[in-house]
């Protein structure tokens, strides 16, 4: 008797087309969003730089007399925001919605990373609506 064998190929194919269908939509999506994935991502790995700018603006009365209480963001208002990273990223400008107690709202904020914690240039809230801008932090 001999033994029937075969080759790996022949034996996996109904693995090899749907890893590598996956893998090349990874590439393309990689591709598309170039380094923006990792800018994000490491904006969502360090949430208080936008927590604390948060908390600023809930100090500020315009800014609780207009949207209310901001709450704590979340990752995925990161995700849907915009993060600009410049100065050998040193410096980040983030742009992204936050919910108040009364309604929703985008948050600007500039800061600059020195002596290992963020400082931040400017902090303010947006209306996209009424374009009205209150200034948190100049």
């Amino acid at each position: 008797m001999t033994a029937k064998t075969t080759s790996w190929i022949s034996r996996n194919y109904k693995w090899i087309l749907p890893v590598g269908f996956i893998l090349l939509l990874l590439a393309f999506f990689l591709s598309m969003t170039g380094d923006a994935t990792l800018r994000v991502g490491s904006v969502v790995a360090n949430p208080s730089l936008v927590n604390n700018a948060i908390q600023q603006a809930n100090g500020n009365n315009a800014v609780t007399a207009e949207y209310g209480n901001l709450s704590p963001t979340n990752s995925l208002a990161i995700i849907e925001g915009e993060v600009i990273y410049s100065n050998d990223n040193k410096t980040v400008d983030i742009s992204l919605w936050v919910q108040g107690s009364k309604r929703r709202g985008k948050l600007d904020l500039t800061a600059d990373y020195k002596n290992d914690t963020w400082h931040y240039r400017m902090i303010r809230m947006r209306d996209k609506k009424t374009r009205e801008l209150l200034m948190v932090l100049e």
